[in-house]
């Protein structure tokens, strides 16, 4: 008997991980650890054969719980507006949904800078809604499955739900329109240079673009401040 097999090689995945408050409950986050490792660790594989030439699998952590942390990879990139500097999160308009770009030339909004709380009494700024550091940012495109294994088995629980957006930045980082970010982020070693022509065309027929999404649920409130 012979057989033929016929496999795509290049992959460019979007690992979209639910840290919501609800996700603490049940084991429910040392599942998604567990499975989220466990997922890396297999798909991963083919980057660290001595055999290979070049890495062949990109991977992307995005996790999100009521908003998306960008964080300072993804900022020092992507063009976020400019009404403060103390965070990362980011919004997008209803109509930014019905696409999957997120071009790194135009500009996102931030969310606001704000502390809130369930009383409708003043109170002292304390807790920054979005966190001023890079704790659950986005983690893009590495090639190190230690390093994404690492990284995910570092989040925690906490904070509403908001799939949308986890989602929007998730296909956002398989977009061919984010290739100049992560070129950018090639020139400054921090991201691989295998990976130098990624996000590939959408029409790339040598490459696969995969998205996992992890969640619990369904989505709650989101946050921000308005302006009228």
């Amino acid at each position: 008997f012979s057989s033929a097999e016929e496999r795509i090689m290049n992959i460019e995945i979007s690992m979209v991980l639910d840290v919501s408050g609800s996700m603490g409950w049940n084991n429910k986050m040392d599942n998604l650890h567990l499975a989220a490792s466990e997922f890396i660790n297999s798909v991963m594989a083919p980057n660290l054969d001595p055999a290979a030439l070049d890495n062949t699998i990109s991977m992307s952590i995005l996790p999100y719980n009521g908003k998306v942390n960008a964080g300072s990879t993804i900022e020092s990139v992507f063009t976020l507006s400019a009404e403060h500097n103390n965070s990362s999160c980011t919004r997008f308009d209803e109509a930014d949904f019905y696409t999957t770009v997120i071009d790194p030339a135009v500009e996102i909004e931030r969310l606001a800078h704000f502390d809130y709380s369930y009383s409708n009494s003043y109170r002292d700024f304390t807790v920054a809604h979005c966190q001023t550091n890079d704790s659950a940012s986005i983690l893009p495109w590495s090639e190190n499955p230690a390093e994404l294994v690492s990284y995910v088995n570092s989040l925690s629980a906490g904070g509403w739900t908001a799939i949308d957006l986890g989602m929007k930045w998730g296909v956002g980082l398989l977009d061919p329109a984010a290739r100049p970010a992560l070129q950018a982020l090639v020139a400054g070693n921090v991201v691989d240079g295998d990976f130098i022509n990624r996000p590939v065309a959408y029409d790339d027929d040598e490459t696969l673009k995969v998205i996992i999404l992890m969640t619990d649920g369904e989505n709650t409130e989101q946050w921000d401040l308005i302006q009228e």
